[in-house]
């Protein structure tokens, strides 16, 4: 078992759903004075030496504590696993979402050494945040793992662009590499605490609510 030696945040998506809302990217949204993706380096530098962000050429993006992995935003959603390859294969890579909010221990959690690839996910609703669908968080892929993790990701992709798929997200591509090799499920590992993404204004709005009351 190894943990991961370099973390890659992928922030490259275009956000659609967010739809510029408050005039910023979701990646940027504040939790107190910390922007997300900054509290997100900060967690993670706490655990691994080296920590990249997949994001697109903007200023925004380059001036923090990381280093930075200038990518397009492709068609395909799983193209944010995909932009990313170039830093593959190489030592055990752990990729996070770049919209979420993460919790202390949900970060740490990701952060363990595993002996092959593994999810972090919430496999459904939240009873704190009040989100009523899971959320993927993050993939965990040792070395041995990755070649393989690349070409499912490319195999999703594929399905998409020809229809078989209407979308090739990180539950899409948890099915490719679960069937792929008929792995169980002990290759998911369940966060279900303050954390979050923030697909659409209301996902936003919500946790801030019930944050504020329960936590702050």
């Amino acid at each position: 078992m190894t943990p991961p030696d370099i973390a890659i945040i992928m922030a490259a998506g275009c956000g659609a759903r967010w739809g510029n809302y408050l005039g910023i990217t979701k990646h940027l949204l504040k939790v107190g004075i910390e922007p997300i993706l900054h509290r997100t380096i900060r967690l993670l530098s706490g655990h691994i030496g080296e920590v990249w962000i997949a994001a697109p050429d903007d200023i925004r993006y380059q001036h923090v504590d990381a280093q930075t992995l200038v990518v397009d935003p492709l068609p395909y959603d799983a193209d944010k696993f995909y932009s990313s390859r170039e830093l593959f294969p190489g030592p055990h890579i752990l990729q996070v979402y770049g919209d979420c909010y993460f919790t202390e221990q949900a970060i740490e959690t990701m952060c363990q050494p595993v002996d092959s690839w593994s999810l972090y996910c919430r496999r459904g609703a939240s009873q704190l945040t009040g989100c009523w669908y899971g959320e993927c968080w993050g993939y965990s892929v040792p070395l041995a793992d990755q070649d393989w993790y690349l070409k499912c990701i490319r195999a999703v992709i594929d399905k998409q662009k020809h229809g078989e798929l209407t979308r090739s997200g990180g539950w899409e591509l948890r099915d490719e590499l679960q069937h792929a090799r008929h792995d169980p499920d002990d290759h998911i590992v369940e966060i279900d605490d303050w954390s979050e993404d923030f697909d659409y204004p209301q996902d936003w709005e919500r946790w801030v609510e019930r944050f504020a009351a329960n936590v702050a």
